[in-house]
């Protein structure tokens, strides 16, 4: 009797474990997905749109006052232009593109690299000082996603030559058509 309450009390205790193990590992996030759908949309539409005169930025932060919803950011910038490295991101490859690796905390920002695949780690590389004079607001793509890892809400704020159908065939390419965004929001245009 005394075995039988011990195999039943591990099986629970296993039990307990692999649920509290699924649910941690349950955000998932299809970065590739983000990062392609970004290449792919830009590099037709953009000359300096290579990985030799462009890099990207990939960043992950919490959503204010929930810590358990993300926010993903995805942007480019010139090799050119001015910008700052912090020691603390990381640099990998990705398609040819370096990209660069930031976050608000360590844990979004392993979160952020053990959700992106077929990377490599690569060289850092100096970008022109800032000049406080300019303000430096790079445009992105910037997705909400809530508790349950789904994408929320979507916004693209580089610039659009036509906000309402650029932003439809950007939520195509990416299988969100459903999400809302800020376009959308913007025009009063929730078809």
């Amino acid at each position: 009797m005394m075995a039988q309450m011990q195999i039943l009390n591990r099986m629970m205790f296993l039990c307990v474990i692999s649920l509290a193990t699924l649910s941690c590992s349950a955000q998932k996030f299809n970065v590739n997905n983000i990062v392609d759908t970004y290449i792919d949309y830009y590099s037709p539409r953009n000359k300096i749109f290579t990985p030799t005169k462009t890099f990207l930025q990939l960043g992950m932060d919490n959503e204010e006052g929930n810590l358990k919803e993300k926010n993903i950011h995805i942007n480019n910038n010139c090799f050119d232009c001015m910008g700052k490295i912090s020691d603390q991101n990381s640099i990998i490859e990705y398609r040819g593109y370096k990209v660069i690796i930031y976050a608000d905390n360590d844990e979004n920002k392993n979160i952020l690299l053990s959700n992106f695949k077929n990377t490599k780690k690569t060289s850092a590389f100096f970008l022109n000082k800032l000049d406080d004079n300019i303000i430096n607001d790079v445009g992105s793509w910037t997705f909400n996603y809530n508790e349950n890892a789904k994408i929320s809400f979507f916004c693209n704020s580089n610039p659009m030559k036509n906000m309402k159908e650029d932003m439809r065939e950007i939520k195509q390419k990416l299988g969100i058509q459903n999400v809302r965004d800020c376009v959308s929001a913007l025009l009063d245009d929730t078809k």
